[in-house]
């Protein structure tokens, strides 16, 4: 058994993050952590030893304030990429999913709350946004 400290320490004080979401990489043997209310952005686990071995960070936007987090709360996995919901950013965004550098952005429209998920179904990601009530369907990119 091991224990893996998420929060991020700042000035000798652990910031609120709270793990929101777990998905599990198979190919490169790594585990993504979305992490609500943290700077981290996602964190990245070795998957034997639990250790932390990179921040996926992303930088808000205007869509974030007054919150200086883009809360990931949902990741999914797609051939070569790996799928972020930035909940505060209101986006989908695309990452390589062997580098982990930053692809694109989708921009999703404003509503309260923003999304909340995203799965991979055939060659589309459906991402939930209960604030726009309902689902939003996104070709992906082969």
């Amino acid at each position: 058994m091991a224990d893996a400290q998420l929060a991020e320490v700042s000035n000798g004080r652990a910031d609120d993050a709270t793990p929101a979401c777990l998905t599990y990489d198979d190919i490169h043997n790594r585990i993504y952590v979305g992490m609500f209310q943290s700077h981290r952005g996602i964190c990245v686990l070795e998957a034997e030893s639990g250790k932390p071995v990179q921040d996926i960070r992303f930088e808000p936007n205007s869509w974030s304030k007054p919150f200086s987090w883009v809360d990931p709360l949902s990741q999914a996995l797609a051939a070569s990429s790996l799928l972020s919901v930035n909940r505060n950013n209101r986006e989908l965004v695309v990452l390589d999913r062997a580098s982990l550098h930053l692809k694109k952005g989708i921009f999703l429209g404003d509503a309260p709350n923003g999304p909340r998920a995203v799965l991979v179904w055939g060659d589309h990601a459906v991402v939930s946004y209960p604030g726009r009530n309902g689902l939003i369907f996104i070709p992906l990119e082969v």
